[in-house]
């Protein structure tokens, strides 16, 4: 069978298994819906770097090639972010902002037009995160920034890839991963990050700074998160959540720890094991350029793909709903093989099995996000 033929075979099992998901729940609130059209940018973004391997792919267009990675972190990861940190009467501004960007993109206006929004919106999305003391999503918040910037420049990707990987890990690694929450040492690795990433379009020892710290910065949360374990296991009289508890608004979204499921405690895993894989090829490679494509695909699906999943609640994971982890991960591994291997084959096989994984995953997270 051709990868068409595969692509289409994939894309109706996929819609078949949204149909299933989505049976039953109820109507769509304004956030779900903004959430969507995000994600729609996401997976466009991941359509369109389909086509770089001549897989057919629903999106076509030299231009969405050059910039998938562009909707895929700062249209779909800035719209998230942008949405998780909204608050107040202009709360929608920075994922308006992104949304706008993205689809201006998408739709071919000016670069200029595009990117300036894509900075502003990187700035508003800062200011928010100072005003409520997230100093880990600012410093990626201003990542996200610096890859702004460059676009406006119209720079290649490789060049902007190392301010994607900082953006993403930082802001993914703060709103996701609470046990970094108040740990003073995590500040410092998050700022080693930005410097590191800005230190390494400068000079090549930049790039394996930016390896190291990234490893510094898995070792510090899987320290934390242990120590989390360690204080869940201790028995407290403060009130604990069961599956089926709901936070009043007084505890706010972020009153539950993370680290109390065993289920998302392996997303959390998953994700920073694609971490260490891209910081390895920064510390080991001479020039980090050869090993670009496994960087991205750690990054960008493996590290991101399981951390969404590791934010659904306990309650909605089962173990068929770990199976697309699975599918995103084994899809990773194969695409990288391929990458190492020059296996065109291998690396379409591999890029179009965790696209479907992370797309299952998508669909699992927002099927949540409307219950």
């Amino acid at each position: 069978m051709t990868s068409r033929g595969w692509t289409i075979h994939f894309l109706i099992y996929t819609i078949e298994a949204v149909k299933k998901q989505w049976r039953g729940a109820p109507a769509l609130r304004p956030r779900s819906i903004l959430l969507a059209i995000a994600a729609v940018i996401g997976l466009g973004g991941l359509a369109a770097g389909l086509t770089r391997l001549g897989v057919w792919s629903p999106v076509t267009g030299a231009r969405l090639a050059d910039h998938h990675g562009t909707l895929m972190v700062l249209g779909f990861v800035g719209t998230l972010a942008g949405l998780e940190a909204a608050k107040g009467r202009w709360r929608y501004v920075a994922p308006a902002g992104t949304l706008f960007a993205s689809i201006a993109l998408m739709a071919g206006a000016p670069l200029p037009l595009a990117a300036g929004t894509y900075v502003a919106a990187m700035v508003i999305l800062m200011g928010a995160y100072v005003a409520d003391s997230r100093l880990i999503e600012a410093l990626g918040a201003g990542a996200g920034a610096g890859a702004a910037v460059l676009l406006c420049r119209d720079v290649a990707p490789e060049d902007i890839a190392l301010w994607w990987v900082s953006f993403v890990v930082l802001i993914v690694v703060g709103t996701i991963d609470h046990a970094l929450r108040d740990d003073e040492r995590a500040f410092w690795g998050a700022l080693a990050v930005l410097v590191a990433t800005a230190w390494s379009a400068i000079a090549a020892s930049g790039t394996r700074a930016l390896g190291a710290c990234l490893l510094a910065l898995v070792g510090l949360a899987l320290a934390g998160n242990r120590r989390a374990v360690g204080a869940e296991s201790t028995p407290s009289p403060e009130k604990t959540l069961s599956p089926g508890d709901k936070l009043s608004p007084e505890e706010g979204p972020h009153a539950a720890t993370i680290t109390s499921s065993g289920n998302v405690m392996l997303g959390i895993l998953s994700g920073y094991l694609w971490v260490v894989v891209a910081a390895g090829v920064l510390l080991l490679a001479d020039d980090w350029r050869t090993g670009y494509d496994i960087v991205i695909q750690a990054i960008m699906l493996g590290f991101l793909g399981s951390m969404i999943l590791a934010r659904v609640p306990d309650a909605a994971l089962t173990r068929r709903t770990l199976v697309p982890l699975l599918l995103l991960d084994s899809g990773v591994i194969i695409r990288i093989i391929g990458t190492l291997t020059g296996s065109v084959s291998a690396m379409r096989a591999g890029v179009i099995a965790a696209a479907f994984g992370f797309l299952a995953i998508l669909v699992i997270a927002l099927r949540q996000e409307n219950t």
